[in-house]
């Protein structure tokens, strides 16, 4: 799981899809190995749009991480954060489920403040729901704080110089 986290933070797609199917098929009640899945379906989550196979193939990871039996609130949440970018894909447009998936990021990152990872996809998903036309870049700036905060701890953490670079 730690390997296909780090390759998802590098974008290595579609390894990080294989990666995390492997997993499932191994521990198919691992409810993260779904939610990994998921959110490897986006090739580049800052490169949208995505291709509406692949956004039915997340949903459907997503159903399978609700499903699986073995899981912890946390998963649960992690889970249900995500599921708001794939919900109804075919009927809310993009700009409308990133900024909910960034709110439901913010949410999780507050509740589990603990939670590095948690803090940078939330991050992630600043950048993801970007205004072009906001020249304030207030929420570039807000991921890259949030990154560099994390990187004096973390300072070999695959995502945030990456993420830094995007911000």
């Amino acid at each position: 799981f730690n390997r296909a986290v780090a390759m998802l933070h590098s974008f290595y797609f579609p390894e990080t899809v294989k990666a995390f199917t492997a997993l499932a098929q191994q521990e198919p009640s691992c409810a993260m190995a779904y939610w990994g899945i998921a959110i490897s379906q986006r090739p580049n989550p800052l490169v949208a749009p995505f291709p509406a196979e692949l956004m039915d193939k997340a949903w459907q990871a997503i159903e399978a991480g609700r499903a699986a039996t073995t899981k912890t609130q946390r998963e649960k949440d992690w889970i249900e954060a995500l599921a708001v970018f794939f919900k109804d894909y075919d009927k809310v447009d993009l700009r409308t489920r990133a900024l909910a998936y960034e709110a439901a990021m913010a949410r999780l990152a507050e509740r589990y403040s603990d939670d590095t990872e948690a803090a940078i996809f939330y991050a992630l998903a600043l950048n993801e729901a970007v205004d072009l036309n906001d020249k304030t870049y207030a929420k570039q700036f807000k991921a890259a704080a949030i990154l560099q905060a994390i990187e004096a701890k973390q300072p070999n953490h695959p995502g945030i110089p990456h993420y830094i670079i995007h911000s």
